[in-house]
This record gives structure tokens, C-alpha cells and sequence, in this order.
């Protein structure tokens, strides 16, 4: 029987040995799996930190775009109010126009005919 508990006892060290061993293998593997994740979750992390930059940049050039945009559409209306006022000042130039050489165009009748009137009277008075 003693030889039975000698040979238990190495089976049992046996076991024990390997278990600590197999312990110390898993224990590695998992310290290593432990600082592969957290390199992970730090690239993950510095990632989205870039990321959220990245829009935060393309929110304020859109933002700039957008005031730019408001300034044009400001700036057009201004523009076409003046345009259209310049239109207005043409187009009441040219009414004024045309009634200048309406009127231009009369008085020039009425001279021909005055003249034509006193050359007429000056030929029928005798000399």
C-alpha cells in the first residue's frame, strides 16, 4: 500500500506541476491578451479623438460656408436692388427723352412755321 500512496503522491505532484504550469501559461496569455486589448482601446480611443476633430473641423467650414452663403444672397439682393432701381432710372431717362424730342419736334414745327408765316407776311408787304 505504501508503494500505492508513493506512486499517488508522484501523480499528484505531477498534477499539481502541471496545473501551475498550465496556470502560468493561461495567465500569460491573458496578461498578453489584457495589454493587446488596451493598445487596442487606446488606437480605438486616439482614433475617435481624431475622428470627432475631423468633424468638428468639417462643422466649422460648414458653418463658415453657410455665413458666406448668406453674405452672397445679402449682397445679390443688394445688387438687384440697385439694378433694378438703375432700370428704373434708365427707363424714366428715356420717358424724358421722349418727351424732350416730342417736344423739341413741335417747337421745331412751330419755328418752321413761324418762319415760313413771317417769310409769307414779308413777301406780301411791299417794299
Amino acid at each position: 500500500m505504501t508503494s500505492e500512496l508513493e506512486e499517488d503522491k508522484k501523480v499528484i505532484e505531477k498534477l499539481q506541476i502541471d496545473h501551475h504550469a498550465s496556470s502560468s501559461q493561461h495567465q500569460r496569455e491573458i496578461s498578453e491578451l489584457i495589454v493587446l486589448n488596451t493598445a487596442s482601446v487606446t488606437a480605438i480611443k486616439d482614433r475617435l479623438t481624431e475622428l470627432q476633430e475631423e468633424s468638428l473641423k468639417k462643422d466649422k467650414d460648414i458653418e463658415s460656408l453657410h455665413s458666406n452663403v448668406l453674405n452672397l444672397q445679402s449682397d445679390i439682393v443688394a445688387k438687384v436692388s440697385i439694378v433694378t432701381s438703375l432700370q428704373e432710372r434708365v427707363n424714366k431717362c428715356a420717358s424724358d427723352l421722349t418727351e424732350e424730342q416730342t417736344k423739341s419736334s413741335l417747337l421745331q414745327m412751330d419755328n418752321e412755321a413761324a418762319v415760313s408765316q413771317q417769310k409769307k407776311e414779308a413777301e406780301d408787304w411791299p417794299v
